[in-house]
């Protein structure tokens, strides 16, 4: 026998709309649906964390600057594919000078006190 399908009036999929969501489990002791449509699983109260703009800005003038995707993640304790996904939706992209290439040495930028240049301090 088919399971019924299960639609919440209070409820819609952030991605597509549908109102069409079967409970989905747990995520942290919140409860998760998975839409019926797109299939896209989310927490409906889920509080997302988002970094602040100065924070993001201060890791994309560091990396104009010449220091390595890796040594701002160390530097500033954030994941380093956080990071790189900062760099990636800049509008440039790698091209954070805008010129085509960015900065051939890494320099000292004083646009933050993260931004040392990659000081090889490796463990």
């Amino acid at each position: 026998m088919a399971r019924h399908r299960s639609y919440r009036h209070d409820l819609r999929c952030p991605h597509c709309g549908s109102n069409w969501m079967p409970k989905d489990g747990h995520s942290h002791g919140n409860q998760t649906y998975r839409c019926g449509d797109c299939k896209y699983r989310y927490t409906p109260d889920g509080n997302r964390h988002y970094y602040p703009e100065k924070t993001i800005q201060q890791a994309l003038d560091c990396y104009k600057e010449g220091m390595s995707v890796s040594a701002i993640a160390r530097a500033m304790e954030i994941n380093y594919v956080t990071v790189y996904g900062w760099i990636k939706k800049s509008p440039r992209g790698d091209d954070c000078n805008g010129d085509g290439a960015r900065a051939a040495q890494p320099v000292r930028c004083g646009h933050s006190p993260f931004c040392e240049g990659d000081s090889g301090n490796r463990r």
